[in-house]
């Protein structure tokens, strides 16, 4: 089966499938045939971008969520390649670089 891909487990359980830990990203790579290199994480976390480092991928931080917050982004800044106010912007960018 492909898909879905989450994690099954309570927040504050720990575990492999958690994010910023890339174990259902390379499970959905593997399903998929994805390219990791022509791939984008969109997110609105911190553990959404840094999942993204750890996979080798774009990342993109939308404005929304989590990262409404300031010290969210903050938290990413330097690691996130594009933060975008919202999913809209993030689409357009992504679509440039395709």
């Amino acid at each position: 089966m492909k898909g879905p891909y989450v994690c099954p487990h309570r927040y504050a359980e720990l575990c492999d499938c958690k994010k910023p830990n890339i174990l259902l990203y390379e499970q959905a790579i593997r399903d998929l045939g994805l390219s990791v290199a022509r791939s984008f994480v969109v997110g609105d976390s911190p553990d959404d971008i840094r999942a993204a480092s750890r996979l080798g991928t774009r990342s993109c931080l939308v404005r929304t969520g989590w990262a409404a917050d300031a010290d969210m982004v903050a938290a990413v800044r330097g690691e996130a390649s594009l933060v975008a106010p919202s999913i809209v912007e993030a689409v357009d960018w992504i679509l440039s670089l395709t």
